[in-house]
């Protein structure tokens, strides 16, 4: 007389609606028969994981801002000129956008722990040969490994974040983009003191003689007037370097004697020592180099069945890369150049308030990821995405009307710049993590954007300022906050029309509830 709910084998995806709710419950039931002892463990094995990739992170951040320091200790060592040697930010970039793309599809093939302890094992070889290569087309090649490397990752740290805490993940993320800030922040700290030393008995001119006046020029573009000067006006083109101010006694000039090895030596050993730790999560999984077929399949058999579906994860996904490089961009751009803005237009600033608005950028942006976390806990992504959206359409409309007429402005506009750009990136994947199911490829989408915006924009920029003047800096911040705010909308409405997700998911386990319970019905009607 009695009938017990129909069965079937977990982890198996039929083709009925009631086969499909008894899998789903079979694997709840699995879930709940777990003994303390084991969630105790596996919360352990989440903690020392999610350590893992926050460390990995903190190290893609310190490889992603070592490089700038470090470029005329490259150039040196090549003995070639600036102009030539700032091809290697080319070549990285490169290198970063195909290791996206490439580790981005490896992820959803293999098992992520294994791809993460190759692309650490190949960054830490790369990172320690790259100081020893002193003949350009090596570097060129070594540096754009490194670059391919460090792009894997940064995709697999966030996909396996996000496979870590699944919807709980929104604060982990935040974190997670907070040790990259930090790596960012502290790099240029540790390679400071193993930079090219100084010599106070040289002049300009013997620097002019020794690198071309051209190289010279360059040199303070990128590097500012600290690095290569005392007190020499940089703030008239025609004055900088042909020209030297009567004032001037003494002025400081590299020698050539650097240890360029140390910090890279530093960061590849931070990436070999990460190395065993995930070697050592994927010898004691399933060890399977391969993913099996129906790895995703549970995700799968909830979500839409109809070609929809896979029309809006496209549209969704090219929304997002332009979106990404939008504010991607924004933040490549103006941290950037800020400091070029502030020595070259008439504001005219010493270079050590340049350095000092430069630095209230970025530290405004680290301590704002910071608090990212707390903020995640308790605002939707959405909502963190428009207060970030509204913040940087406010900072740029006042630094393209005001920035060339009060200093304040700029002071205060660029703070909260970076309080504004800190979050939208973790909060960005949050919000997309919402609708569609973030696959290695998907989650390439965000690093490929911010690879393709670093490529291009400075480069553009650049031109810009050739043909016009710095204040195409506060231009084109404004134009990449609005172009940021429209794709944004566009993909709310498009997004908010599919629905969510997870309410995709509810409402699939509702129907199938429903469809058992009118199968069964009809089965003990039978019986009776």
């Amino acid at each position: 007389m009695m009938s017990d709910r129909p069965t079937c084998k977990e982890g198996t995806i039929a083709s009925t609606d009631i086969q499909e709710y008894s899998n789903l419950m079979t694997c709840t039931t699995a879930d709940s028969s777990k003994t303390g002892n084991d969630k105790k463990e596996a919360l352990y094995i989440k903690i020392i994981q999610t350590s893992l990739v926050y460390l990995t992170l903190f190290g893609v951040g310190f490889s992603v801002a070592i490089v700038g320091p470090c470029l005329l200790d490259f150039q040196l060592l090549l003995g070639t000129s600036l102009q030539r040697t700032t091809l290697i930010f080319t070549a990285r970039s490169a290198g970063y956008f195909i290791g996206c793309l490439l580790w981005g599809v490896s992820l959803d093939k293999f098992d992520n722990h294994f791809i993460l302890c190759l692309c650490l094992l190949g960054a830490s070889l790369t990172g320690m040969a790259l100081a020893w290569c002193s003949a350009f087309a090596l570097l060129i090649c070594v540096i754009a490994g490194w670059g391919f490397c460090v792009g894997g990752l940064e995709t697999g740290g966030n996909v396996v974040c996000v496979n870590i805490w699944g919807q709980n993940s929104r604060p982990w993320l935040q974190g997670l983009h907070f040790c990259f800030a930090v790596g960012a922040t502290v790099a240029p700290l540790i390679a400071g003191p193993f930079m090219t030393p100084l010599n106070d008995a040289e002049t300009v001119k013997n620097m002019s003689t020794y690198y071309g006046p051209e190289t010279v020029k360059n040199m303070s573009t990128y590097y500012g007037p600290t690095v290569l000067y005392d007190s020499v006006d940089l703030h008239n083109d025609s004055v900088g370097i042909h020209t030297v101010n009567s004032s001037v006694a003494s002025t400081r000039v590299f020698t050539g004697k650097g240890t360029l090895w140390v910090p890279y030596t530093v960061i590849s050993l931070l990436y070999f020592a990460l190395t065993l730790p995930f070697l050592w999560l994927f010898l004691r999984g399933q060890r399977h180099f391969v993913l099996p077929k129906d790895h995703h399949r549970i995700d799968e058999a909830v979500r839409s069945r109809d070609n929809e579906s896979k029309t809006f994860k496209i549209t969704l996904l090219i929304l997002l890369f332009l979106f990404s490089f939008g504010f991607i961009g924004h933040e490549i751009t103006f941290g950037g150049f800020i400091y070029t803005f502030a020595v070259k237009s008439h504001f005219a600033l010493t270079v050590e308030m340049a350095s000092y608005l430069n630095s209230a950028f970025w530290g405004s942006f680290a301590i704002s990821r910071g608090m990212g976390i707390l903020c995640a806990m308790y605002l939707a992504p959405r909502t963190m995405l428009v207060i970030d959206l509204m913040g940087m359409c406010t900072a740029s409309t006042l630094l393209a009307i005001l920035g060339d007429t009060s200093i304040g402005i700029v002071w205060g506009a660029s703070i909260l710049l970076g309080v504004s750009l800190a979050t939208v990136f973790p909060s960005a994947i949050s919000w997309a993590k919402m609708y569609i199911t973030l696959t290695g490829k998907a989650m390439s989408t965000f690093t490929m954007a911010a690879a393709t915006s670093e490529l291009v924009l400075p480069y553009v920029l650049g031109l810009l300022f050739e043909s016009h003047d710095v204040m195409m800096l506060m231009y084109m911040t404004l134009a990449l906050s609005l172009a940021t705010a429209v794709f944004y909308t566009i993909m709310q409405i498009i997004a908010s029309c599919h629905g969510e997700k997870f309410q995709q998911k509810q409402q699939n386990s509702d129907e199938v509830h429903a469809t058992c319970d009118i199968e069964l019905a009809n089965q003990t009607a039978q019986f009776v």
